[in-house]
């Protein structure tokens, strides 16, 4: 399935199900997981990223091991809001995932969310610098409930 806008219409036609988010990193990649009811957002796990090969094949598994019914990549755009060679690469690993699965597959804008990792682990009493791990997950999380919210204002003014 090719990358979905994120209109109105396409999150409306999305079933009920897991979403699984990813928050890709050169080193890392931080994923989150939704409940069935695309009510709540959880961080899952970290993946190490051993190159796009192993990344393509690992995300394919996750989302078919979870029974996932929709995927949502971060997009690292600029604070102007264009993208730059970071964000190109997080699209062209979303095509090629959308060449190896059928759900529906969507970019969400990340910035901040890494931000937003740190300041709740400072909050926490813990080093974000010695949590890399945990802080990817947490910005996975970020960007799912992001777009967990809007699809609930989406499907409430239908």
């Amino acid at each position: 399935m090719a990358l979905l806008e994120t209109s109105a219409e396409n999150l409306q036609q999305l079933p009920l199900g897991r979403i699984a988010a990813f928050d890709y990193g050169e080193k890392r990649i931080g994923v989150a997981l939704s409940d069935p009811l695309q009510v709540l957002a959880t961080p899952f796990r970290t993946l190490g990223n051993a190159g796009k090969k192993s990344v393509l094949r690992e995300l394919s598994a996750l989302l078919s091991d979870n029974a996932c019914c929709c995927v949502v990549f971060g997009m690292p755009y600029h604070l102007h809001g264009d993208a730059g060679d970071k964000a190109r690469q997080v699209e062209q690993l979303a095509v090629d995932l959308a060449k190896r699965i059928t759900l529906p597959i969507f970019c969400w804008d990340e910035r901040w969310t890494t931000v937003r990792a740190h300041q709740t682990l400072q909050e926490l009493g813990e080093s974000p610098s010695r949590n890399k791990a945990r802080v990817d997950r947490m910005a996975a999380a970020f960007i799912l409930q992001a777009f967990l919210d809007r699809i609930a204002a989406v499907r409430s003014h239908r």
